[in-house]
């Protein structure tokens, strides 16, 4: 870049700056920041708010302004806990991290009928339940302060303390970077003799250090509404769901704190499969049905080897069964190979079937 083109628009440059500054004095700086407060309002989301931030101080107001977005969500946090403590301290209930019995002393047969046995166990039921009421009033005593310090640390001068300190510190780099050269003629050429800061420069440092405050407090009303918006419809989907089961007449059991509670007809057909069980177990084995055997090669092979199980029982020997089981055996192949009415029987072939008297008397 020359120096006569340097020289050629530091003065259009200057001029510009001039009459900005001038209206700025006339009362359109009012109106300039009602436009600017206009345009923050409308956005719906910190991304959209940091686009709005010049890209000169975006940098380094990005991750605070992200981590108030995290500083809203655990103070949303901090509110949903201590609104469960209070609730415990109206009902006379406590939280599942301090809910214990008390402890049970082995006391002999003797002494554990007397009166002060039984003294001695209300003496430990009221120091644990003095303890549970201490350790709960604690707990809510100690949300109480994270509560007020996360607000503290959300409030308006903290917020524009801490967003000025950051653009202050980044500042001097950027007016440094937007300096204006100031040229003179010498010896017949141009040279830049100095350096001049940019007006316009230093209205966007002004109007950042301004709307700094109001960015911080955007992100953080954003924040809060998304964190009450997804309450109140997580609030929703449960009164809904509580309304249905009443309306289907169903039941609560177990945790009045837990969220999953069984309905009657879960409770109907667990009873039903425990009684089937109970009923399966009961019936005698001698009632039991046996499912059929297959048919076809398998269920002829076992079947043949049944037979010859059944033959090889009714074999009399020293190694053997008794005569009395053989005979109840064979009894049971009788029964086994007697013919079916309409069919042919399986054990005599045909052809003895049709051979006469006089063919065994010449035999």
């Amino acid at each position: 870049m020359s120096s006569a083109f340097i020289y050629a628009i530091s003065s259009s440059l200057r001029a510009i700056t001039t009459i900005i500054n001038k209206s700025f004095n006339n009362g359109t700086p009012t109106l300039a920041r009602s436009a600017r407060h206009a345009s923050y309002m409308g956005v719906s989301s910190t991304n959209e708010l940091i686009e709005l931030i010049p890209s000169d101080y975006r940098s380094i107001l990005t991750t605070p302004l992200h981590a108030l977005v995290s500083l809203v969500i655990k103070l949303a946090g901090v509110w949903t806990m201590l609104a469960t403590y209070w609730c415990h301290q109206v009902d006379g209930t406590f939280p599942l991290n301090i809910r214990s019995t008390a402890p049970i002393v082995q006391l002999t047969s003797e002494f554990a009928g007397t009166n002060e046995a039984h003294a001695a166990q209300r003496a430990l039921d009221t120091t644990l339940m003095e303890f549970q009421q201490s350790s709960l009033k604690a707990m809510v005593k100690a949300k109480e302060d994270e509560e007020h310090s996360l607000v503290s640390e959300l409030s308006l001068t903290t917020l524009w303390t801490k967003f000025q300190g950051l653009v202050a510190l980044h500042a001097p780099s950027m007016l440094a970077i937007h300096q204006l050269p100031i040229l003179e003629k010498c010896e017949g050429a141009q040279q830049i003799t100095s350096w001049e800061a940019n007006p316009t420069a230093i209205t966007t440092h002004d109007t950042v250090m301004e709307d700094c405050r109001i960015w911080a407090l955007c992100v953080v009303s954003i924040s809060e509404y998304a964190q009450k918006h997804k309450v109140l419809k997580f609030k929703k989907k449960y009164d809904l769901a509580t309304m249905a089961r009443t309306a289907a007449s169903d039941i609560k059991m177990g945790d009045p704190d837990s969220r999953t509670v069984p309905s009657a007809s879960l409770v109907k057909k667990l009873v039903d499969k425990a009684v089937t069980a109970a009923l399966k177990s009961a019936i005698p084995d001698a009632c039991k049905r046996v499912a059929p055997k297959g048919k076809g090669k398998g269920g002829a092979d076992k079947k043949g080897k049944g037979k010859r199980n059944l033959i090889g029982q009714a074999k009399v020997g020293p190694a053997h069964s008794s005569p009395c089981k053989a005979n109840l055996v064979l009894e049971k192949l009788h029964k086994s190979n007697c013919q079916a009415p309409g069919c042919l029987p399986q054990v005599c072939p045909l052809a003895i079937q049709k051979a006469s008297i006089s063919q065994f008397a010449q035999i």
